[in-house]
């Protein structure tokens, strides 16, 4: 999509989830990379106007983009709500976004001439934090001694974000290209997930959707392999972001469940979309 041409993008400047908390010192700190990164998003997406978006509070200035604050609170700085917020439309018309972590690594290859090899990411707890630049593929539990964090028994390891993140289950897994944060919850932090929790119909996990979507039913559609259901809760307005399983009671993994189904569906689509081979007849 970087060739499409778009009248507006949007550089999304927030952190992208809580915990995370790169943006403010990468825009501070990095700016030569973020206007050679943005230069070439000007000319991939042939774009009439660049807009950065950043967290309210935060003056950063670049020649010739606008800059608009948003409210930094979580989820506004998935790229949907985020557009939302500094369009005051929803899903308006030749509206793009980009994120400030991809604006950084067009940034890096164009200043250093190097293939993209590195990331920034937030390493820590929800108490000890900081942000580094690291290769590409770099062993977590190496990363974990660097920053002198330590283990113990029933903590949890994530890759990504601490809402929508992936749980590791060793420390010779590596960080892959585009990470963004590297966390290590606590255990008792969080209550654990136990067995096929049912869902107890509470109506937390919609009063917090931000696309109103129904993830009770989405979560139990998949649980029960009936994703074709999954279309007639309009699945596709599901912006990842995670807030149905962090406020669930029954404590069941909806995110996991709506992913599941997404994937699934996604291949469904897929096969339908190849053209059957006819056999050759024999003479």
């Amino acid at each position: 999509s970087l060739g499409r041409r778009v009248k507006t993008l949007i550089v999304n400047g927030l952190n992208p989830e809580p915990g995370v908390r790169w943006a403010e010192p990468m825009l501070a700190e990095h700016a030569a990379e973020i206007r050679a990164g943005l230069e070439l998003q000007r000319r991939f997406r042939l774009a009439e106007e660049i807009i950065l978006s950043v967290p309210a509070g935060c003056d950063v200035r670049l020649a010739g983009i606008r800059t608009v604050q948003v409210d930094p609170m979580y989820p506004n700085s998935v790229n949907e709500l985020m557009i939302r917020e500094v369009t005051g439309e929803e899903n308006p018309p030749d509206v793009a976004a980009v994120g400030l972590h991809n604006v950084w690594s067009l940034g890096r290859v164009a200043l250093t001439g190097l293939p993209l090899m590195e990331t920034v990411i937030t390493i820590g707890t929800a108490r000890d934090w900081a942000n580094y630049i690291v290769k590409n593929g770099s062993i977590v539990g190496e990363l974990l001694e660097f920053a002198e964090i330590s283990l113990k028994s029933g903590d949890t390891i994530l890759r990504g974000g601490p809402l929508r993140g992936e749980s590791l289950d060793r420390l010779d897994r590596s960080i892959t290209k585009g990470a963004y944060g590297f966390f290590v919850v606590n255990a008792g932090d969080v209550p654990p997930i136990e067995g096929d929790s049912p869902c107890i119909n509470c109506g937390a996990c919609i009063q917090i959707c931000p696309t109103r979507i129904d993830p009770r039913m989405l979560s139990r559609y998949a649980e029960f392999g009936r994703y074709d259901m999954s279309r007639k809760e309009n699945f596709r307005l599901c912006v990842d972001c995670g807030l149905c399983g962090y406020v669930c009671i029954a404590r069941r993994p909806v995110l996991q469940y709506i992913r599941l189904a997404v994937k699934k569906l996604d291949e469904e689509e897929r096969l339908s979309r190849l053209t059957p081979i006819e056999p050759v007849a024999r003479a």
